[in-house]
Order: structure tokens, then sequence, then C-alpha cells
């Protein structure tokens, strides 16, 4: 019976039954069509049963389980009649037609079942395949079927919410209203929001698409709207945006339209439902005043400098263009003490301070801070400012400007951050250098292996120095937040590596895994490791012939670092090396002691296999 092999539970319930009892017979008798079936059947995650027989004795796969509710498991081996009898008026006559021969294919279909002990709402969408004998008769039939329940529910809901919501926002007042369903695309609106965006009120009804409303947005605003939509899915922060409409006739139109991102249990976007008001009048009074501002801000905002003014006390009314290019804010958070967002926060505070005791005692004031360009980086600054005063003698705040001198401060400090660095690295060399003097002496055969051990050491030392050297460019732009490079995982293998390569004519290493940083304080000793990790290869391992070859692959897993150091096509390893080097005892020793990490060796016949765990917050130090 091998055409009953697999198929989960219910293969085993099938291979279990007794068969004696049923029409059917034993499965070893059944007809080659019918085995071809059930073999079908239970290979298939798609919910899939069989009719056979004039008794339409029904056999079933684990997909199909589910919809016979609490009929299952006693379902299997009975005649379609008695387990579908609640349903047997609608479905008896499609099976009919069926077993006449016609193939039925039916897209939805509603029944009122009880297969759970109480009457629920079906829906369906199924095949039915008439199945023939040998003979060329129907002896049966073959279903595959989905139960479409849920998603017609759904969709139900889905439009009595938005028929309450669009009568619940007309009520309110608002202009216009919208239910954008996400999944299908379909973008349903109340007649007057789809005439403000010159969509016909009848295809709106129905329901539109997302494209239509689009089509009626000025073209150079339809780009930053897009953004702001697929922003707000993304991030379900609220949606608020203003922008202008064009209509057929040329007239432009703004709205303020503000909506939300709702969900579905699984967090899939569903729908996005929101409103919509005209704000026309108001974005016509704020240009008027604007106009009025125009020759002012035109002087200042070509001036080479920031350029702000302040009110008595001490709020800011207006800040240059030159502010605004430089910081990336906007005047709606800048104005006001909303400038000082844009000063580093450890500059924040003591800078206000010194402002408005200034302010209080109505005297000019210098100050530097750092201040955040709109790209992110901070600059140095110089912010100074004289008092003005009326006729009278009265306050009126202060006129002030902000120059950059970000460029002055960096070559300040990095004057004095080489000096404090070659300190550093003198120190760090000299201690990391005795220490290999020490353990390679002891090591050593001769004065000639020693020096030849101690160069190749240095030499690694030196070429993972270089990718940590100070960047003077870089420091430039930083001014005060001058740091070193840094280097990666990669880069750091490449250039300990590279003697090696150069003297093999192939090239048998192999580097896999993600950029992984590798910080200051850990590229000196993670060099010595691999460094000796290759040299013991081109000693004794595969990169001592030239059929040999080395993969080092890495990955991060549980804030550590993953390494494996892979040997292959090198001398046999009959068993395991009974005594370390020095090159191993200085591996081990920098991996448990320096990292605080593991290390295991695999001495297989093909090669070394050595796997290394490492803290990645040793790494990045």
């Amino acid at each position: 019976m091998s055409f009953l092999q697999g198929g989960g539970e219910m293969g085993e319930r099938m291979r279990a039954y007794d068969w004696s009892t049923s029409p059917l017979g034993c499965p070893e008798t059944w007809p080659q069509p019918l085995r071809t079936l059930v073999a079908l059947m239970l290979g298939s995650q798609q919910p899939m049963f069989v009719a056979w027989g004039p008794e339409r004795v029904m056999l079933y796969n684990n997909g199909y389980a589910p919809m016979c509710g609490q009929r299952h498991p006693a379902a299997l081996g009975k005649s379609f009649a008695d387990v579908w009898y609640d349903i047997l008026d609608t479905i008896g006559p499609i099976l009919d037609r069926a077993y006449a021969g016609e193939p039925i294919q039916m897209d939805d279909i509603t029944y009122v079942m009880h297969r759970n002990g109480y009457p629920e709402e079906t829906h369906f969408a199924f095949s039915y395949t008439p199945v023939r004998d040998e003979s060329g008769q129907v002896a049966g039939m073959f279903c595959a079927c989905t139960e479409t329940t849920q998603q017609v529910l759904a969709q139900r809901a889905l439009v009595r919410t938005q028929e309450r919501l669009s009568h619940a926002l007309s009520a309110s007042g608002m202009i216009g209203t919208w239910d954008w369903h996400i999944p299908t695309d379909t973008f349903y609106s109340d007649a007057r929001f789809a005439v403000m965006f010159s969509v016909d009120p009848d295809k709106a009804e129905a329901g539109a698409h997302l494209a239509d409303y689009l089509a009626g947005i000025h073209p150079e605003d339809v780009g930053r709207i897009e953004k702001a939509i697929d922003h707000a899915i993304a991030t379900g922060e609220k949606y608020t945006q203003q922008y202008r409409l064009l209509h057929k006739d040329g007239t432009i139109r703004w709205v303020e339209a503000q909506g939300q991102c709702l969900y579905d249990e699984t967090g899939k976007p569903l729908r996005f439902p929101g409103a919509a008001v005209d704000i026309t009048k108001a974005k016509q009074a704020d240009l008027a005043i604007r106009e009025s501002e125009a020759r002012f801000r035109n002087l200042a905002d070509n001036a080479p400098v920031m350029i702000w003014v302040t009110e008595p006390d001490g709020t800011c009314t207006y800040l240059s263009r030159s502010w605004y290019e430089f910081t990336g804010q906007v005047p709606e958070k800048a104005l006001g003490f909303g400038w000082l967002d844009a000063v580093h926060p450890e500059d924040r505070e003591w800078s206000g301070d010194v402002f408005l005791k200034a302010n209080a005692k109505r005297e000019a004031f210098q100050l530097e801070y750092r201040l955040r360009r709109h790209d992110g980086t901070y600059r140095w600054s110089i912010d100074a400012a004289a008092p003005r005063f009326s006729e009278d003698g009265a306050f009126l705040g202060y006129v002030g400007s902000v120059i950059d001198i970000t460029h002055r401060k960096a070559a300040e400090q990095f004057q004095s951050l080489l000096l404090h660095e070659l300190n550093h690295r003198v120190k760090n060399l000299f201690s990391v250098t005795g220490s290999l003097v020490a353990m390679s002496a002891r090591s050593a055969k001769d004065p000639q292996e020693l020096a030849r051990t101690l160069e190749g050491q240095i030499s690694a030392m030196a070429r993972a120095n270089d990718l940590i050297l100070p960047d003077r460019g870089e420091d430039t732009e930083q001014g005060n937040n001058q740091e070193l490079r840094g280097t990666t995982l990669s880069d750091l293998l490449q250039a300990v590596l590279r003697p090696y390569l150069e003297r093999l004519e192939a090239s048998p290493i192999f580097l896999e895994g993600p950029t992984v940083p590798i910080g200051e304080s850990a590229v000196t000793s993670l060099a010595l490791v691999f460094y000796e990790s290759a040299a013991n290869a081109m000693k004794y391992g595969a990169l001592s012939n030239s059929s040999g070859q080395v993969r080092i692959s890495w990955a991060i897993r549980n804030d550590n670092l993953d390494l494996r150091w892979e040997e292959k096509g090198g001398p046999t390893i009959a068993e395991p090396p009974t005594r370390r080097g020095f090159g191993s005892r200085l591996v081990e020793r920098s991996i448990k002691n320096q990292f605080y990490g593991t290390i295991e060796y695999q001495w297989l016949r093909e090669g070394l296999v050595m796997q290394m765990t490492v803290p990645m917050e040793h790494l990045v130090r």
C-alpha cells in the first residue's frame, strides 16, 4: 500500500482504518485511479477530498480536516451524504452533476453549517472533477477547495466600518473624508472629497484607486506626499500634510490632510482612513505676510554669515536663510528658543544661560559652542551679538551673527591629538614588543629564528597599525570630535595575510563574512592572532604546499563574533600534535585572556579547523 504512505495524521488514519467494513474494501483491491488520487491528496497541503463509489465514500487529507469541524475524524470512510447532511440540499445536486461527468468550478458558495455544533455562515471556493475508472465510467469525484469564510466576513465588516466612518466624519463638518483599503488598493471617499481631487463621485463611491486621487495633486507636491504616505504606513505615525490641488481649470486650492494607517492582527497594513480640509484662505493670508517681509529678508539672507534677531524677552523672531541652510532647521522649529535644539547637547544648557544672563543685563556677549549642521555633523561656531535700543533708550533685543570656526578649532585639536596618540602608541608598542621578545626568545631555537619571528610579528603589527592612523581630512570636518578611523575585520585580515598571498602563486586564502568593526585597542592583538595562525599554516598546514587552502568565515551571533579557520589540502593529519608551539600559545592566550573568548581546535584528517568565539564588546573598544 505504498500509495498510502506519508500524509501526516490522515495518512496514519487511512493506514489504520478497517477498510474491510467499508464498501471500498481493502486498499489492495482499490482501482488504480483511486490509488493515484489518494497518493496525490496525501502529498498535498491544499485541502482535498475524494468521494468514491455509488456510496460516495469520503477520503480526505490534513488540509481538509479543519473544514470538517467536530465531524473529523469520524468523517473518514463515511458517505458524503452522512457527513454533510445539513447542507445536502444545496451541495447534493452539485455532487450529482459531477457524478454525471460534468466538471464544476465554484468561486464562492455560501452554506449555513452545523459542523461545530452551532449554525455558522461559511464560504468556499472549490472545483469538483469527475474521475473515471478503467471502463470509462464515472466512479468518483475529486475536490480541491479553499475555505474563504474569514476573507468574506472581513470584507463585509470593512464595508460596514467604512460607511460608519464616512457618516461620522461628514457629521463633524469636515470637507472631505477617505478610507483606503491597502491590500486591494481600493480608495473610498465621500462625494465632496472626490470633487476636491477631480475624481468622478460615482467612481469614488464604487471604490477608485490611490493613483486617481494623486493625479489631482499639484505635480510639484506629488512626490513629497507619496513619501509621507509610505512613511506613515511603515512607522504607524500620524499622517499630516499640507499640499496643493491643481484643478482642470487651472485653479489651485490648498488642503491639509490628516490620517493614520491601521493594521490587521498580523501587523500588516490594512486600512488608511483620514479627512481633509480646505486651507486656501489661510495660505493666501500667510503669503501676503511673507511678501511684506521679503525686502528685509533679502538683505539678511544674502549676508555671508548667519544672522538672527530677538525680542526684548529673548525669543528669536528671525533667523537668516543661511541659518536654515546650515542647520537644516525650519522656522517652525527654530524660532522662539528652538534654535537651541541645533546646539550640541553638552553646550546647550550653559550657552542658553549665557545668552539669558546677557539679555537680562542688556549687554553684548560672545561665546563659542558646537552647532549641528544639516547633515548631523557638529561644527564649532562663534555667536556674538550687541543689544539694540530705541531712540528713547528702550531695549529692543539683539541683532547677532554666527560664524563657523571649525577649521581653526580642528587645526588646534589635531595637533593635540597627534601628540597624545604618539605618546599612547609608543607606550603600547613598546609593551607589546617587549612581551613578544620575551615569549619568542623562550621558543626560538637560535638567534636567526628569533629574528625572523620578531620581524614577521612586528611587520604584522605595523600593517595593522596603518589601518587606524588618524585621518586629517576627517578631523578637519569633525572639529573636536576627532577620533581614530578604526578598521574592519576583513581589512585587518587582508593586511595581515598579504605577505603570505604574495609568496604563493595562487590565492588559497578565502574570506567570507559581514562587516565587523574592530576598535583601535583590539587591532594589534588580533593582528598577531591571525599572523601566528597563518604562520603555523605555512609551516605545517594547508599553506605548506601548492594544493592547500584556508577558508576564514565569520558571523555575529548573540553579540559574539564566531570565526571559523578551516584548512584543507595540506599534509594529512594522522593524529593531533602533542606539543604546542609559541604561535599556538600566543593565539590561545590572546583569545582567552585579552578578548575573554573561547577557542577550540579540531585536528581533522584533511586539515585543522579552529573555531573562535569573542564577545563583540571586547573587539570594538
